[in-house]
Order: C-alpha cells, then structure tokens, then sequence
C-alpha cells in the first residue's frame, strides 16, 4: 500500500455545493476527514509524496474502486536499433522522451522516442563501463576515464568536467551533483567542489572509489565505502552515522516510502539488509540455494507501489558451472519471501565471474503492477504481480541491460552482445512507488523528491489539483479510490516549481484519493 500510514475516513452529509476546504476536502455533498494520530495529513512523507486529497462526484455512483488489470499475452516491439558498440548498463531517459546511453566504443548516443539518432559524442573516454544521470535541468552528467563529464542534452557538447570524481553520481532535486572516488565523497555544483567527505579509517583509505550514492527525502546521502561501512552523510557534508557490514557495500542501494533503505552487502551468500533511517537494522534476508556459497543477490532493488521488493538473485559460474539459472524474489517490506521466479541465465565466455555481476539487471515496475525484467540470456520479460509470465520475448541479443520505464510508458533495453537498443510498447507509466527503477527513475537521479498537492477544485474536464515541488522535476500524480490501488494517471514536469494538473478520468468515479510521486 503506497500510503503507508493508518488512515481514518468519516464521511458525513451535509448541504453544500462546488466548495473545497483543505485538511478534510468537502465536495458535492461529502465530507472527508482525514488524520493519522491527530497529525497533519499534508507532508510529505518518506518517498517525498504527499498524502492524499480526496474529491467526490455523486452524479457518477456506479464503479470498481479496485482496478482490475488485463495483461498482454505477447509482446510488442515497436522498433530495433542496431548499434555498433554493446550497452552494459540502463539507458538514461529524460522527461522529453530522449534516450541517452554510453557504450563501451567511448560514444554516448542521443536517441529521439521514434527510434532515430539524434547526436553522438564519441570524445569521451570510457570509464569503467558506468551508466550516468541526467539532472533536473537536463544536464546529462556520465563518468569518464577523465573524470566526471557534464554534457548538454541539446548538441552533445561538454559543459564541464570534474577530474576526480570516477563513480556513478546520484543528482538532488536542486541540481547538486554527488560522485565518489578513492578521495572521498564530492558534492559538486556547477563543476566546482562544494564539499569534500572523508574518512580516518586506514583500512583501503576509507576509498568510496566505484560505490554509488544514493538520496533521501530529507537530503541524505548514502554511500558505501571499500572499508565495509555505509555511510550516512548530511547534505552539508558532515557524517549523520555509519554501519558496518560483514563485506563491503558495493551492492545496489534503494529507499521506500517509509524511508527504510534497502542495501546490498556485497560479497558472495550475503544478504539484503533493510535499515531504519537512524542505521538500526530491521531485517535481513540471505536467498538461499543448494550451492549457497555461489548464489547472491546482485544488482539493484525496485519496489513496487504496495511496497514489495524486487532483487536478483545469481549463480556463479566460475563457483559452480552447472548453474544456469537466475531466481527473481519477491520480498514482503517485513523481509519474508512473497515468490519467486527462475530468470534464464547465460554466461560472457571467459569471463564468467565479472559478467555474471556485470549483468545482473534491476527490474522495472509499471503502474499496472507489471514487472518487467531483463536477462543475461536476451530474454525480456513481462511479470504479473503474483510472478506468473505475461510474456517472454527473446531478443536477438545476449546480456541485456535493467529495463527503463519512459514518460509514455515505452519500455527500453539495451544489449551488450550483438548490441542493439530495444522500444517495447507499455501499457502503463511507471509505479507509484517511491523507487520502481533502476537508480530510482529513468533518469537515473538515485534521489529522492518532494511534491506537494493543494487547491483542489472541480472544472469541465475533470478535477484539478496544484502540484508543487523542486523546479524541473517530473511528477508522477497516482489517484485511488480505495486507498490500496494507486494508478498513474500521468507525467508533468514541475516548470518553475508549479504546475496545474486535470484528472480527465475523475468523473468515472463517485470518489477520489490522489498523491503526487516525483520522479
């Protein structure tokens, strides 16, 4: 359930018309009162949401509060780019629908949503065969073997470069950049060093060389580091906490709603850990195999829009060459095993070891509840909540990169063997979920948002709410009539902080709950 709080709704009769009073919304002849523990409904919470306003419409009485979803059975390829260089990582997507992607011939590629190259820039060095982000003012920001590169989406061209930044960076909402070295951790605005983080640990030099961070509502960052801590870092640069895993915490890193982080401790047979936000730790879990010492989870975890966690779990060949099958676990936000499914498995000759970690891909998950998920073996699938297949599609390719979900729902992968990228029809946009991707979202910003929604009122096509938040960001409004099932109804992008959101499809229902998701 993405609200993730205890609700209480009084609904009492009363006369009056066309008005709508804040913090208890009044609509043609309704009252909705809202509180959790007598606090204020309107925060945001953990996943940087708000909580619900509700709007009621008596004259259209007759409805499904709970959506019922019809999957497709066969997949749709809406088109194929051949490349000349393979992908190892998800393609980056920004909010006007361009695809972005860094392969390993040092080319970063610009494609236009229907398939065509828009621009290459091939003068980058390739570093370490890392994906990038793409920042609240479409700054495209890719790790090179020169550094961190910020690259203008209109043309292609280099904006600036920052030398000693190496990993993967994560973007805040205002457009700070955070990357890490074997220095430490940079805060980065406009090319220029805000603030350095280091350590005085003398194990490895305390080097958060090639660990990713990661944001919190609140501005958090979280970072592992090659000593085997992860660290909780302020956004004015000072240390908030630190936990000490049994490996390094190399591994993927997401946040839910509730705030809980969710983090891979690296290491063969180790678990995922969920952490309280002051470090505690809530739970852990460990997948488990006949061959445990060869079998981990690898990759990044997603969470669905009920607060279900998705992780890969992978054999090792170079441990035990008869394992060739991966296993998708569907984990409860309580760390008990909802299902899981086999995931074909194929192996990067020569190199087993690397390229199974290599391509251990994160899921994608859709507003429908559909997951999507990729394989080392070509194959992209289409999952049903409960884990059965919609569908298999076997790619001409091998070792394909996480799905990406884009503003239209379109779904994209790349591929690293025979190397092409992939447009699959969607029927749906992307989860209400504080963290339904790769990196959080398309644009791989690994940060998480604000949103606010206020000044509800009813007009000729539909209700219309005020959306708030950080200048740029895309928002993602999800509405329920049932406080269980939230539905994306559509993406608009925060233009100067504000904009001004019309459900269309509001007047097929008698009642309404909205919360705003940015993306």
């Amino acid at each position: 359930m993405c609200l993730h709080k205890t609700i209480s709704v009084i609904m009492t009769t009363i006369k009056i018309t066309n008005k709508w009073i804040l913090n208890g919304t009044v609509s043609l002849g309704l009252l909705f009162s809202q509180s959790i523990f007598g606090q204020d409904l309107n925060p945001a919470d953990s996943s940087g949401s708000t909580n619900s306003y509700a709007y009621t419409n008596t004259y259209f009485p007759n409805f499904n509060p709970s959506p019922v979803f019809v999957y497709p059975t066969n997949a749709t390829l809406l088109w194929e780019l051949p490349l000349n260089n393979g992908v190892s990582f998800a393609p980056l997507v920004g909010v006007d629908g361009t695809i972005y992607f860094m392969d390993i011939g040092n080319t970063l590629s610009a494609v236009n949503s229907n398939g065509t190259i828009k621009w290459l820039n091939n003068l980058l060095t390739w570093g370490q065969k890392q994906c990038g982000s793409i920042g609240p003012d479409g700054t495209i920001y890719i790790p090179t073997g020169n550094g961190l590169a910020a690259v203008n989406a209109t043309n292609g061209s280099i904006n600036w470069t920052f030398a000693q930044a190496v990993s993967p960076p994560a973007v805040d909402p205002n457009g700070v950049v955070y990357a890490t070295s074997s220095t430490g951790v940079f805060a980065i605005t406009n090319g220029v060093q805000k603030w350095l983080y280091q350590t005085n640990d003398s194990f490895y030099g305390g080097s958060f060389s090639e660990y990713v961070p990661v944001i919190g509502a609140d501005g958090t960052i979280y970072v592992g580091s090659y000593n085997g801590y992860l660290y909780a870092i302020t956004p004015s640069g000072s240390l908030k906490w630190s936990i000490f895993a049994e490996y390094n915490t190399q591994g993927g890193t997401a946040i839910a709603s509730d705030g809980t982080i969710y983090y891979l401790e690296g290491g063969l047979g180790q678990p995922l850990v969920a952490l309280n936000t002051n470090g505690s730790v809530k739970w852990t879990y460990q997948p488990t195999n006949s061959l445990a010492a060869a079998f981990d989870f690898e990759g990044t975890p997603v969470i669905g829009s009920d607060g279900t966690i998705y992780i890969m779990a992978v054999g090792n060949y170079s441990y035990s060459p008869d394992i060739l099958t991966n296993t998708l676990y569907a984990l409860t936000p309580t760390g008990s095993v909802k299902w899981t499914t086999p995931i074909a498995a194929a192996y990067l000759e020569g190199d087993e070891q690397s390229g199974l970690q290599l391509y251990a891909c994160a899921c994608a998950i859709a507003s429908d509840g559909e997951i999507y998920v990729t394989s080392t073996a070509g194959i992209v699938y289409s999952l049903a909540p409960n884990g059965t297949t919609n569908w298999a599609y076997q790619t001409d390719s091998q070792f394909l990169s996480a799905p990406v979900i884009g503003p239209n729902g379109t779904l994209y992968v790349a591929s690293y063997s025979n190397p092409n990228l992939f447009a699959f029809q969607g029927l749906s946009g992307v989860a209400c979920s504080a963290w339904p991707e790769y990196r959080k979202n398309a644009r791989n910003t690994a940060a998480v948002a604000v949103a606010n929604i206020s000044l509800p009122i009813m007009t000729t096509n539909g209700f219309q709410m005020t959306i708030t938040g950080s200048t740029n960001v895309p928002v993602c409004p999800c509405a329920t009539s049932d406080l269980i099932n939230w539905t994306n109804i559509g993406q608009t992008v925060l233009t100067g902080g504000k904009t001004n959101f019309v459900d269309i499809g509001s007047s097929n229902y008698p009642y309404r709950f909205y919360r705003a998701f940015p993306q």
